[in-house]
Parts: structure tokens; C-alpha cells; sequence
């Protein structure tokens, strides 16, 4: 018997035959992580600029290592402002990519999607993780490989930071792949890496924002992606992630 996954509501578009329906589901980007606008729960980020200038004042804030804290409390003014204004930009950036991207010939009609999924492919929330990009007929393209996926994209041009998990790693050309595009982003300045201010990175304002409310901030162990497959190799303990470069932390 397979293991049930509650998935997150969806519409039902079309009824194709007996045996197949099409369905609108969200689907997360595999493997990135850019800005928030909503959190958590639809709630504009913006508005959680008090509650995390005040998290220097909580225990939970004074029990993280002072290496971590010197680190964090310069992001923390307007730190929900911050996060959504790089958000709204990195969304833009992400809509014009898609919308260049799926436009046949500045015609109307666009073209479908690819999706390649992980072995795990669903994340906390019921999400489908996946790796999209454009689709382009073999006729089309020839002896071309398929365009790059979004997920590439957004880091290549700066709008999303690596996000990797140990349990549903990418292939080792893609997890290299990556860690280029996220170097070159980096040191041009391109996307959120262009201000004078680096954001927090999404997963650190989450981790932040749980915390603020009374939950667990950092939770996850992290191993250091350029020491895969060596089994001398020990994970770091969670508020310890910072000691990686960003596109070697692999989080358990």
C-alpha cells in the first residue's frame, strides 16, 4: 500500500476521459529558495518588521551562538520590508522569464512545459518539487539539449539562492551546474546580490519568524555539499550553516 500524501487544495480544469482529469496544483521549484512575500500562512511579510526587531530581546535569540547573532542582527531592521521588496522583484524577474521563455515567435501561443521531479517529490506542504523549464520539440531544437530549467535560471541571474536537502539531492552535473551559476550571480552582484544589503535568505527569515512566535528557529543539520560521498565527512550542527558557502550547505 503506498504511503498517502495529503496534498494542498486544487481546482479541477477538465475531465479528458474515464480515466483522466486535469487538475491546477502549485508546484515549488526544486532545490532554490527566493525571498518571501507571504508569510507565513498568506500573511505579507512587511508587517513582521516589529516582531523581529524585537527578537534580540528573546531567550531563544540569546541562547544562538555569538558568531550566528553577529551575523543576523544587522538584516533585522525592517528585515519583512526587506524580504518583500526583493521578493516583489525576484517575482517580476521570474514572471518576465517565464512569459520570454513560453512565447512562441511573439505569438500568442505559448509553449508547454517540461517538469522533471526529484525522488522525493512532494515537500512539507504537499507541494510538487520539480525542476521547469520550456519545452521545445526535438524537431524544433535538433541535436539541442532542452532549454534550462527556470529553477537554474532564477539562480543564475541572482533572484534565488540554493536550497538543498540531503534526502533529495539534484544530480551531480546539476548540483555543480548550480553552484557556478550561484558563484557567477554572486561576485557580478546580479539579483538579490546586488544591494549594499544581502536579505535574509528566505529559509533564515522563516527560521526567524518561528522563532519570534516561539518555535524552533534552526533545525536542521547541514553538511557541506563539497564533501559528499566522503564518509569521514561530519554535518555541522543547524546554527552552524553559516560557516558554508551558500551553495554548499546540503540541509538534513
Amino acid at each position: 500500500m503506498p504511503t498517502a500524501i495529503v496534498m494542498p487544495p486544487s481546482r479541477l480544469l477538465d475531465i479528458t476521459d474515464a480515466n483522466t482529469l486535469e487538475v491546477k496544483l502549485n508546484i515549488r521549484l526544486f532545490a532554490i529558495d527566493s525571498p518571501e512575500i507571504h508569510y507565513p500562512e498568506g500573511r505579507d511579510v512587511s508587517l513582521l518588521d516589529p516582531l523581529l526587531e524585537v527578537l534580540p530581546k528573546l531567550a531563544a535569540w540569546k541562547s544562538l551562538p555569538e558568531e550566528l547573532r553577529e551575523y543576523l542582527l544587522p538584516k533585522l531592521e525592517k528585515a519583512g520590508t526587506h524580504q518583500r521588496m526583493w521578493g516583489l522583484k525576484a517575482k517580476e524577474a521570474f514572471e518576465g522569464m517565464v512569459n520570454e521563455a513560453l512565447t512562441v515567435d511573439g505569438k500568442k501561443r505559448k509553449r508547454p512545459l517540461f517538469f522533471a521531479l526529484p525522488p522525493a517529490p512532494f515537500d512539507r506542504n504537499g507541494r510538487i518539487l520539480a525542476y521547469v523549464g520550456p519545452y521545445v520539440p526535438k524537431e524544433e531544437r535538433g541535436d539541442s539539449p532542452l532549454p534550462g530549467s527556470f529553477n537554474y535560471r532564477m539562480v543564475a541571474e541572482g533572484w534565488a539562492a540554493p536550497y538543498l536537502h540531503m534526502q533529495n539531492l539534484p544530480k551531480k552535473e546539476d548540483l555543480d551546474q548550480g553552484m557556478l551559476a550561484f558563484a557567477n550571480a554572486y561576485f557580478q552582484k546580479l539579483g538579490i546580490w546586488s544591494g549594499d544589503r544581502t536579505p535574509l535568505l528566505a529559509y533564515e527569515f522563516r527560521a526567524l519568524v518561528r522563532m519570534a512566535h516561539g518555535g524552533e528557529g534552526f533545525t536542521h543539520p547541514v553538511y557541506d555539499a563539497r564533501l559528499l560521498g566522503d564518509p569521514e565527512a561530519k554535518p555541522l550542527q543547524p546554527e552552524e550553516y553559516i560557516f558554508l558557502p551558500v551553495d554548499s550547505r546540503v540541509f538534513g
